[in-house]
Order: C-alpha cells, then sequence, then structure tokens
C-alpha cells in the first residue's frame, strides 16, 4: 500500500471519529439542555399537563389516518373565510349559591315619628307592600354547650313496707367512649378538621380554646385511636371484603413518616397504599392501608382473592400480584411525552411528544364521550374507534425509538410505553376499566395535602386509625355523602349496638346504606 493511500485511510478515519465524538457531544449538550429545562420546568412552570395539544380540535384529522387524511372533503356549499376578533371578556362577580343556606327575613320600616310624606308633609302614610334590597351573609360562631345527664329515679310504693325496696331508673344510651365527655359531635368535628380539611390535632387546640374548652391534642388522638378500635376497624373490613368482590380495582401508594416503628429509625420511610373499585362500580369504595413498606408483597397479600382488572401506575411491585389483569394509566404515559415537550418551540404538535399526546388526547375524548352508555357499548366503541389509534400509536413509536437519542426524557417516554404496550391496551377487554389509574391519584391526593400540614404519624397506630379515617370520609365523598352527617350518625348508633362483629349489623352503616342527605 502507498503512503498516499494509507494517508487517506487514516483520514478517513479521523474524520470518523471526530463525527462520532462531535455527535456524541452534541448529544450530550441536548440531554443537559433537557435536564436544565426540565429543572426551570419544575421551579417555574405550571405543573397542570393541560397543553394546546393535549385536547385535540375534534374536527382535525389523526396523524395516523392516512386514508382520511388524502379524501377530499365534501362541502356542501361554499366555504367563506370571515375575519375574526376577540371580544374583551368582562370581568364580573360570580354569583353565590345561597339555595341551601338558612334564611331569616329583616324587614326594614320607617320610625314611627319619621314617617311623614316628603312632598307635602302629610303623615298618613299607608304600607303598600315590601322592596328586596340585598342578600347578607353572616357566620355564627360554633359553640361548646355542656349537657349535664341526669335520669330519673323511681321506687315501687307498693314495695316499700318490705324489706326490699325496688327502684327503677329511666334508660340512659350507652357512652361513645367510656368514662369520657366526648360526643359524636365532637370526635366527627375532630376527625374532619384532621382528615377532610387537613388541620393538625395540634392547630386544633387552639380552635377548642377559642370556643371555651381545654382540649389537648394526646386528649384528641386517643379518643380517634379509640374509635377506629371499637366502630371504624370492623366497618373498614367489611368494606373490604366488599372491595374485593369486584372486577375492576384501582391502586396507588405515597410515602408517610411514621414514627415509633418496631425495629426501624422514625426517618424510616413507610407507605399508605389506596385501593378503589372502579369508575362505574354500583358502589365507590376506598380504602387505605398502613403498611411499613413498599414492597410488592403488600399490595399481593391485600388483594389475596382478588381475580380482576387491576388498574395501576406500572410500579413494578403490582407485578406480584397474580391472577390478575394488569391495567397501566395512560395518563401516566402521556406525563412523560408532555415533559419530553421541547421548551419555547413554536409548534409542539409537529415534535414527536406533541404527535403522541395529540393522539393520546383522542383516546381521553373518546372515554369522555362513551361515559354514558352501558359496558358493552363502551367496549364496541372502544374497540371501534380506540384499538385503531393504538395500534398505529405504537407502530409510530417504534420506527422512531431508533431515532431518539438514548437517556433522554422521549427516549424514557417511547421505551416506557412500548414496554408497557399490552397493560396500555389491556382496558380495551372490559368496557368497566377505566384508562388511566386517575381515579386512584384524586382519592389519594387528601391524604398528600394532610400529610403537608401534620407532617408525620406518631406511632403505627395512629397510621392505621388514620387509613381508616380516610378509608370512611373519601367513600362517603364518592358517594355523595355528607361526612358529617353520616359520621355523627354512625357513631351515635354503633354505641349502642349489642356487638359489630355480625357483618348484616355493619352492613347498614355502609355509607351508601345510610338515608342521610347527599352533597352536591
Amino acid at each position: 500500500m502507498s503512503d498516499n493511500s494509507l494517508l487517506e485511510k487514516l483520514k478517513a478515519e479521523y474524520e470518523q471519529k471526530i463525527a462520532e465524538m462531535e455527535l456524541r457531544h452534541k448529544q450530550e449538550m441536548d440531554l443537559m439542555k433537557e435536564q436544565l429545562s426540565s429543572m426551570r420546568k419544575l421551579l417555574f412552570s405550571s405543573k397542570s399537563e393541560h397543553t394546546k395539544i393535549i385536547l385535540p380540535n375534534p374536527d382535525q384529522l389523526s396523524l395516523f389516518d392516512e386514508v382520511e387524511q388524502e379524501a377530499a372533503p365534501e362541502l356542501s356549499e361554499e366555504a367563506t373565510t370571515v375575519k375574526t376578533h376577540k371580544r374583551k371578556k368582562q370581568r364580573t362577580q360570580k354569583k353565590l349559591d345561597l339555595s341551601k343556606a338558612e334564611r331569616n327575613v329583616v324587614v326594614l320600616d320607617i320610625p314611627e315619628k319619621d314617617r311623614h310624606c316628603p312632598a307635602c308633609g302629610s303623615d298618613e302614610l299607608v304600607p303598600v307592600g315590601k322592596e328586596h334590597v340585598r342578600d347578607e351573609v353572616r357566620i355564627i360562631p360554633a359553640k361548646i354547650i355542656v349537657y349535664e345527664i341526669y335520669q330519673n329515679v323511681y321506687k315501687c310504693k307498693a314495695c316499700e313496707n318490705d324489706e326490699h325496696v325496688e327502684f327503677v331508673k329511666a334508660p340512659t344510651p350507652k357512652p361513645l367512649v367510656p368514662n369520657s365527655p366526648v360526643t359524636p359531635s365532637v370526635i366527627t368535628a375532630t376527625m374532619l378538621n384532621k382528615f377532610q380539611f387537613a388541620l393538625p390535632l395540634q392547630r386544633q387546640e387552639k380552635l377548642w380554646q377559642i370556643m371555651g374548652l381545654n382540649l389537648s391534642k394526646q386528649t384528641m388522638a386517643n379518643w380517634i385511636q379509640y374509635a377506629y378500635r371499637d366502630y371504624l376497624k370492623p366497618l373498614i373490613g367489611l368494606m373490604k371484603k366488599q372491595l374485593l368482590s369486584e372486577n375492576i380495582l384501582h391502586a396507588d401508594e405515597t410515602p408517610v413518616q411514621v414514627l415509633k416503628e418496631k425495629g426501624r429509625k422514625n426517618k424510616s420511610k413507610s407507605y399508605m397504599w389506596l385501593y378503589a373499585t372502579g369508575q362505574y362500580a354500583k358502589h365507590h369504595i376506598r380504602v387505605f392501608e398502613y403498611q411499613p413498606s413498599r414492597a410488592g408483597a403488600c399490595a399481593s397479600k391485600f388483594l389475596e382473592g382478588f381475580h380482576g382488572y387491576l388498574h395501576t401506575d406500572a410500579y413494578a411491585g403490582y407485578s406480584q400480584v397474580d391472577d390478575v389483569i394488569h391495567c397501566c394509566c395512560m395518563a401516566h404515559a402521556r406525563r412523560k411525552f408532555v415533559e419530553a415537550l421541547p421548551e419555547n418551540i413554536e409548534h409542539p404538535d409537529e415534535t414527536i411528544p406533541g404527535r403522541v399526546i395529540k393522539e393520546m388526547g383522542r383516546l381521553f375524548k373518546i372515554e369522555q364521550d362513551c361515559q354514558e352508555i352501558s359496558a358493552e357499548e363502551r367496549q364496541k366503541q372502544r374497540e371501534k374507534e380506540a384499538k385503531p389509534i393504538l395500534l398505529a400509536l405504537f407502530e409510530y413509536l417504534e420506527k422512531e425509538q431508533g431515532h431518539v437519542p438514548q437517556s433522554s426524557k422521549l427516549s424514557k417516554a417511547i421505551n416506557y410505553c412500548l414496554s408497557h404496550r399490552n397493560e396500555l391496551m389491556n382496558y380495551l377487554r372490559d368496557g368497566d376499566c377505566s384508562i388511566s389509574n386517575n381515579l386512584a391519584e384524586r382519592s389519594l391526593r387528601p391524604f398528600t395535602i394532610g400529610r403537608k400540614n401534620w407532617g408525620f404519624s406518631g406511632s403505627p397506630a395512629g397510621a392505621e386509625a388514620s387509613a381508616a379515617a380516610y378509608s370512611l370520609i373519601e367513600t362517603c365523598i364518592a358517594n355523595k355523602v355528607d361526612t358529617k352527617e353520616y359520621l355523627e350518625y354512625i357513631f351515635t348508633n354503633m354505641a349502642q349496638e349489642e356487638s359489630l362483629k355480625d357483618d348484616s349489623v355493619l352492613e347498614k352503616y355502609l355509607p351508601w346504606n345510610v338515608n342521610l342527605p347527599t352533597e352536591e
């Protein structure tokens, strides 16, 4: 080989290596820019997933429907382009809905000494009617009332001359907690403040003091744990039985710090698990369970005996749940593409993430349109409309997978979808399934909001009591049952039962079996 040939070969090899290094450098720079962009979004951008391309125009054709795109639309009349303009919205105050509030009528009158005609000075004014001026809303502060309970005692006069005198006392209801002044209304207020309105017991101390009651957080915590042990625990057990008999379930989990766990440091991470019935279930059940770990065995043990469709977020631990059909969450998949959207791009719908988000938006639109039909009709509609979109979407992702830099957010989003393809399509198999696991996320959100305020549970027993309280409150909300009325009702009546071991007794205290006012 001549010297010139050798030089040419070496030059070509060096140029190829330089080109590869430049390409690798460009990919690394793109990845760093993407990470920087993600951090900016995390710190400064809206946390909502709403973008202009998530919900597509219903008149817009799909990216993958080539036949429809190529076909010329049939126009029934000549189209005319009209220049449009935006009208400025006038800011108006939203009218309050006062239809459910108690009403008092206040009639303003002219003092008798001032009842003179301004025109002629005559004092012969006669009433002709009332004119409505305005509605005002006033609040009556809560207050503590102590009820001193006495019972009348009678003696039998006929037995009075005998050695034994018979006394008869008026019957009295059993107390909610023995040797305690707590009543259903007080413990209901305490539980709702903490578990529905995220107000820690320490802050509730101040509220009770304002109302005239020096109530410590330790006392309130003891009451809640007593209520859990004697009333809530058996009721949650029955709710769990009914939940596991369903065909569609949702599951999710979130961290929680629990103190005084045996053999663990206080800083150890524990978990609150949530299990919920499906969107189209007859009764909407939410069961929270505290566990010291996130191990898949926790879900497997809880769901023992369940053999239906399980909606989750693709966390690997749920794979330990056997004999179920796993359904992954399309909202999670979409979220990954939203995170992969390039920043400050003029036409995001022309990027790979934008195109995928648009197609997923069409899938969610199909679900929105078929909510009110039967499960059989819903399944047929999905097969007809959603399945072709999904198949085309996965085909598109496979084609683009090799052209996307590894380790990028877009690459991870594509890999997530392709590796969970079957689970993302399993919702098509049953009309009662859901396209996403948003139902579980929404039910878990009140707990995560409360966790930001109270920070941790003081003991495993406290975490279990919290799980039971969230279970009942969120189940009431899901079934549109007034939480205050419901808790006061069950505490008042369950305290009078001889035993709560029989399911037939507990059945009447389930939220959907109690005849109470509903929440809109």
